[in-house]
């Protein structure tokens, strides 16, 4: 029951800063969504690893490498409350 909260909670919090998740999976750790138009995952990766926050950019997942776009976030780590804010300012540049 946790993690099924901590699952929506994330994906409502990665909403209001315009990821979208590809899909709403029932079950598991992940949520893979898209980046707002414009934004290149590694890019935010990276931005975000200079504030000591790890994230998983989507060409990591991808063999043909054409998921630049596309990030996995773990859900319970999305409930750290660093981790928004961080992201919005790893977007915004």
């Amino acid at each position: 029951r946790r993690l099924a909260w901590s699952r929506r909670n994330a994906a409502e919090k990665l909403q209001r800063l315009g990821i979208e998740p590809w899909l709403m999976p029932r079950g598991g750790f992940y949520l893979w969504c898209r980046l707002p138009e414009g934004r290149d995952s590694a890019d935010v990766a990276r931005s975000a690893l200079a504030e000591n926050v790890v994230l998983a950019p989507g060409n990591v997942f991808s063999a043909s490498q054409s998921a630049g776009d596309f990030m996995r976030f773990n859900v319970a780590h999305c409930d750290d409350r660093r981790v928004m804010p961080v992201l919005q300012r790893a977007l915004a540049r």
